[in-house]
Order: structure tokens, then sequence, then C-alpha cells
């Protein structure tokens, strides 16, 4: 089981598809490791407490196979954060404007 802590500014939240209810803020909770990728790169709302190396694999696998439908790359796992965090986000927006800009 991979653990996560609730650090979102929504405050107390409700994980539907893990049944829980009232996960405050600073609250740790558990996911089963098959679900645990989905958790992985929502940083702005989930902190990784305890995640297996395999969550995290698997969680830059889904990286690299939606990069490579949209034709971008992705460094390998292990080579720098898989998370996509704020700024590589805003990054990835800009580089895509600038492209649309230039069509």
């Amino acid at each position: 089981m991979a653990k996560f802590k609730n650090v979102g500014p929504l405050g107390a939240l409700d994980i539907d598809v893990l049944g829980l209810r009232g996960i405050e803020v600073g609250e740790v909770f558990e996911v089963p490791d098959h679900l645990a990728a989905a958790f992985v790169g929502q940083v702005e709302i989930y902190e990784v407490v305890d995640v297996p190396q395999s969550v995290h694999d698997a969680y830059a696998a889904s990286l690299a196979e939606e990069a490579d439908i949209r034709g971008e790359t992705v460094a390998p796992a292990g080579e720098g954060d898989a998370s996509p965090g704020p700024a590589r986000t805003r990054q990835r927006k800009a580089d895509q404007e600038s492209q649309e800009g230039e069509k």
C-alpha cells in the first residue's frame, strides 16, 4: 500500500475511488498500489509519504506513453523528477502556446 498526505488547498477531501470521506489537510491515507500512480502526479493535492518504486515506475511509464501519443519526449525513469509539478506544467503550456503562435 502506498501512503499519501492531503496537502491540497481545498481542505477536507472525499476520495470516492477509495471510499474515503473527510480526509483533512495533513492527514495521511493509504492507496492500493494499483491505483497509486494516479495520485503521484497530483503534487498540488497529494504529497507522497511512502510509495513503492513500482508505483513511480508505473507513473513514469504513463507519462512516457502520453508523451509518445503527443509526439513529445520525456526523460527516462530515474532521470530527473517524473512528477509534473507546477513549473513543468507551466513550461509545457508555454511551449504549446509558442508552437501554436508559430502556425
